[in-house]
């Protein structure tokens, strides 16, 4: 509960509660603008709202609600598909590994990429599910494969005790998991660092391979990496 008029998120369900008083002055669209006065003041603990002209925000907000629609569609539609994006080698003269990109894809066949909503799956606790289905399908395809892939972990996915669990099940399945490569995002913070070496720690006895992407964004220096072995 962030604030006492704010969002209720329950991990039971898929579901966003916001609890306002609101006031619509003009008399077309209606549940069109009460959900943008829902988005827009989404961490306020005003009791009252009352709607305004603003194009530029409305547009702003519909289109971020247009998304978390499309993100629902895709989660029930299986929608996550996995991109991947191949490293050749001019040497061996043929291709040795991977890097998996998420996409979504909705019921019409179009494709969106993560700066079109991966902001809006984490602000509205959607982005564990898609994470869940990509890392899933990239084992899947990957776990009798000769070529390594790496696969991006943000802090949302380390922090997380439920995906860490899903990461645990996916490397006791796969064994040897020599050919994964896990790639952590850098310019996320981890709010417990000692967690993320006991991540760490525990995924390299499956012989998983750590690399770190966008250095000295985030949490590290030269000194924090060689703690990171």
């Amino acid at each position: 509960l962030y604030s006492l008029f704010g969002i209720i998120k329950y991990r039971e369900f898929d579901y966003t509660c916001v609890c306002r008083f609101m006031m619509i002055i003009e008399e077309d669209k209606l549940i069109d603008k009460l959900n943008c006065m829902m988005l827009k003041e989404s961490d306020s603990s005003s009791k009252f709202l009352t709607y305004g002209e603003d194009s530029e925000m409305e547009a702003r907000l519909l289109n971020e609600n247009h998304m978390v629609n499309v993100i629902r569609e895709v989660l029930e539609e299986d929608g996550v598909i996995p991109y991947f994006q191949p490293l050749y080698d001019n040497r061996r003269e043929n291709i040795t590994e991977y890097e998996s990109l998420m996409r979504l894809k909705d019921k019409a066949g179009n494709i969106y990429t993560p700066g079109e909503f991966m902001d809006v799956a984490k602000e509205y606790g959607l982005y564990m599910q898609l994470s869940k289905a990509m890392i899933t399908k990239v084992f899947a395809l990957f776990r009798e494969r000769e070529e390594s892939v790496s696969i991006n972990l943000s802090a949302y996915d380390i922090n997380s005790s439920r995906m860490r669990e899903v990461i645990y099940g996916e490397l006791e399945k796969t064994k040897d998991a020599k050919n994964f490569i896990f790639e952590i995002l850098e310019s996320e913070n981890f709010r417990d660092p000692d967690l993320l070496v006991r991540f760490i720690e525990k995924v390299r006895r499956y012989n998983v391979r750590i690399a770190v992407d966008d250095f000295g964004a985030g949490f590290t220096n030269l000194m924090e990496i060689a703690n990171l072995n």
